[in-house]
């Protein structure tokens, strides 16, 4: 390029943005201000929503239950609760309802982590099978189903969590391929008196064609509605909603079929307008073969409609949207295997092996990628005698606190309550 063409160029440049400049000044005023000012009217959670560590401890937190009773169920939740660690993009909140052999099973993978991009704060409310059977008791119910006492705890949840106003319930054989975010802001869609949300196949599904495993549980309602029934309300309290749909659907609350999800079954029969349909999206069931969902299904430029073609067995799911996607993958129908991770085949499995795979190897000391503003804190709750569940504190002419928390795990500075 000639000299003079090589300074030439940058004069004019130079010369045309100063014209434009003037330009603006005399002829278009408002619009050259709001160009300065823009920046300045942006609010800084919008400039520095990426930049502020403050942003970590301001949103509030996605709230989990899960149940692990045995050594077993708990190496089996571990990887539950891997699960969403990884794909969570807000802090968390784990209310664990187990048996006291649990309690280190799931603190030793804890403690390999300290640095988490997100809070993380873990509850552990040991029961033994003493204090479960005195409340099934008092409201009345048992099980034979191979669950046992462990799985009846299911809808006594908004009973022990008495603290707790919302929370997502997902079974430890369950995996999470994507932001728990996703699931909890389906929360939105119920209304205040609307107190659970599960899978259905639709309005004449039996007990078997709904889901309890994962679930949408407002604690609040649930409460407030007395969901399960005690030999201690009185006779001014608001009567349970449950002994009349035991009745209504010919439910034995002795023998429930599978246990928790027939109490619950009939509830949501008798009472449809105390539940909300989650999506099947949330429950990709192995028994069900995922509705025709595979990783193996044709290649990653497959069409809505196409995909839509390839799902079955969904019946007459009242589905917000006709194609589904693998929010969670539900290993279930698999009973030979305690641990549902040990069952080889679905580490090979085409349709989910590959998720499995990266589940299970997926290191604990990869969710340290925090920039240490985010910690891990587990504990232990512990409540006096009375003062265990709802219907004990509801009707005591005391009002006790939460519990008090002792046995805290922290990897930051350590504190005691």
């Amino acid at each position: 390029m000639p000299i003079a063409t090589r300074y030439v160029l940058p004069v004019a440049f130079v010369l045309f943005l100063g014209l434009n400049f003037a330009f603006l000044t005399y002829t278009r005023p408002s619009a050259l201000n709001s160009v300065i000012t823009l920046n300045q009217q942006l609010p800084d959670s919008i400039l520095n929503v990426h930049l502020s560590s403050d942003n970590v401890a301001e949103v509030a937190p996605i709230v989990f239950a899960l149940v692990m009773f045995g050594a077993s169920s708990a190496t089996e939740g571990l990887l539950a609760l891997k699960s969403a660690l990884m794909h969570v993009s807000r802090p968390t909140e784990f209310h664990i309802i187990c048996s006291q052999d649990a309690v280190p099973i799931i603190q030793e993978k804890l403690d390999l982590f300290s640095r988490p991009a997100y809070h993380v704060d873990v509850r552990f409310y040991p029961l033994s099978d003493d204090l479960i059977k005195a409340r099934t008791t008092r409201a009345g119910v048992d099980t034979v189903y191979s669950a046992g006492l462990g799985g009846l705890v299911k809808v006594f949840i908004h009973e022990l969590l008495y603290d707790v106003g919302k929370v997502i319930f997902y079974d430890t054989d369950m995996l999470f391929l994507v932001d728990p975010a996703l699931l909890w802001r389906e929360f939105d869609q119920m209304h205040d008196r609307q107190m659970i949300a599960f899978p259905t196949l639709g309005a004449e599904s039996g007990s078997g064609e709904i889901c309890t495993c994962v679930m949408l549980l407002n604690l609040k309602a649930m409460r407030t509605a007395n969901f399960m029934p005690s030999t201690l309300f009185l006779a001014s309290h608001t009567p349970s909603v449950s002994p009349p749909a035991w009745r209504a659907t010919g439910i034995d609350p002795l023998k429930p079929q599978f246990g928790d999800q027939g109490l619950y079954w009939a509830v949501w029969k008798h009472r449809p307008e105390f539940f909300m349909h989650l999506g099947l999206s949330w429950d990709m069931t192995h028994c069900r073969y995922s509705y025709g969902l595979s990783l193996a299904d044709g290649n990653d430029s497959m069409s809505e409609a196409e995909q839509i073609d390839h799902q079955f067995d969904t019946r007459t799911a009242p589905e917000r949207f006709n194609q589904l996607f693998p929010g969670i993958v539900h290993f279930n129908c698999q009973p030979d295997f305690p641990v549902v991770w040990t069952e080889p085949k679905n580490a090979q499995r085409p349709r989910w092996g590959p998720f499995v795979t990266i589940a299970m190897q997926y290191k604990w000391v990869w969710l340290n990628r925090g920039l240490g503003d985010a910690h891990v804190v587990s504990q232990t709750v512990v409540r006096q005698e009375g003062e265990w569940w709802w219907d004990q504190i509801s009707t005591s002419r005391t009002t006790p606190g939460a519990g008090r928390l002792s046995k805290r795990h922290a990897t930051h500075p350590h504190h005691s309550h």
